[in-house]
């Protein structure tokens, strides 16, 4: 069911609910959620579609569509008070269960920490996890010190925790995976590196762990290669602004590894072109339950949260081209608790509520 866009304002759900609205709003078009974001997508930039109308359960569709597509401005949920609430959708690449099993039949920290390439379903050599665990390092380099405090949020098999752990004086290491944090609890305990705390618990929890469980302010907040597993943005919002709880009165949000919103149609192409090549290899095309993010989301976070002060994005700095170093960039957040950020550069994207009555 479709109904011309009139105004260009449209409401996505479930036609018996838009029925109920129709009846009122006549101006309001309609686009069944049922057919899936990349249809709903190209329907919505066909159509030049300026607001988007959702349920609070679908919003994160409706957040995606925000940055997928340029014509949308705004998004309106129509039966919540925050338009903000975090996506409590959770699909299959963050469950719980997968990610147990993966740090379990890891036979290294690459195949444990979940790192097979999208195209051929093989674990990513040694000498590119090297240079992963260096690009993050070498970001960070400089504002680590003898005294810092780092916290990990999901820390998997340790690659970057290893790395950067030898320059700090504590660092904690968090996960949601049991198997994940007993396999590093053992290889800590074996190598003596008394500086290394682990917690289990997700990323939306940390900041009840450290109210519970932490002693000292936290300087650097780490979440690599964790984004893309998150269900939307206002999920990432709600645990960048629990990092911010953690910081002392200035520190940085390290966010590595974000898969480019502007270079997914590329990696999907690629992705169908080696399946096609090589048609007897597992390769993953389906890349809808991961979340892309455009760069310029970042600015847009900075409007939200003024206490971010500078946002600073960097691509990869590696040797070997995969699709990490391609199609993925870093971001830091540079966070001052006292000094509130005048934002000069004003994005065009609005989440919001509209009460229909």
């Amino acid at each position: 069911m479709k109904i011309s866009v009139r105004g260009g304002a449209v409401y996505i759900g479930s036609s018996d609910i838009y029925g109920k609205l129709y009846e009122k709003y006549k101006w309001m078009g309609f686009l069944d959620i049922s057919q899936g974001e990349e249809s709903l997508e190209r329907e919505i930039s066909r159509l030049g579609v300026r607001e988007v109308y959702v349920l609070e359960e679908d919003n994160y569709v409706a957040n995606r569509l925000l940055w997928s597509c340029n014509c949308v401005e705004t998004i309106y949920v129509i039966n919540s008070e925050n338009p903000y609430t975090p996506e409590k959708r959770k699909g299959k690449i963050s469950s719980l269960k997968l990610w147990e099993y993966i740090a379990a039949k890891g036979k290294d920290e690459i195949e444990s920490g979940g790192w097979y390439s999208s195209y051929d379903n093989q674990p990513f050599s040694a000498q590119e996890m090297k240079e992963y665990a260096d690009n993050i390092y070498g970001k960070l380099k400089k504002y680590l010190k003898e005294s810092c405090v780092i916290w990990e949020i999901g820390c998997a098999s340790g690659i970057s925790m290893y790395r950067i752990a030898p320059e700090c004086k504590l660092y904690i290491g968090t996960d949601m995976a049991k198997m994940a944090i007993q396999r590093n609890a053992k290889y800590i305990k074996e190598k003596k590196m008394e500086n290394i705390i682990l917690y289990q618990c997700s990323a939306d929890e940390i900041a009840e762990k450290w109210r519970s469980e932490g002693k000292e302010e936290i300087d650097i907040v780490i979440l690599n290669s964790v984004v893309q597993y998150f269900p939307g943005i206002n999920y990432l919002k709600d645990v960048i602004e629990q990092a911010y709880i953690l910081l002392d009165g200035t520190g940085i949000i390290y966010i590595g590894d974000i898969m480019d919103l502007d270079k997914k149609i590329l990696l999907e192409q690629s992705l169908r072109q080696y399946k096609a090549q090589n048609g007897f290899v597992k390769t993953k095309t389906n890349l809808t339950e991961e979340l892309f993010l455009s760069k310029s989301y970042f600015k847009y976070l900075q409007q939200l949260l003024p206490w971010i002060e500078k946002v600073e994005i960097s691509d990869k700095i590696a040797v070997i081209e995969n699709e990490i170093t391609k199609c993925r960039y870093d971001v830091i957040l540079k966070v001052d608790k006292n000094n509130p950020v005048i934002v000069r550069e004003i994005i065009n994207k609005r989440q919001t509520v509209c009460h229909l009555q």
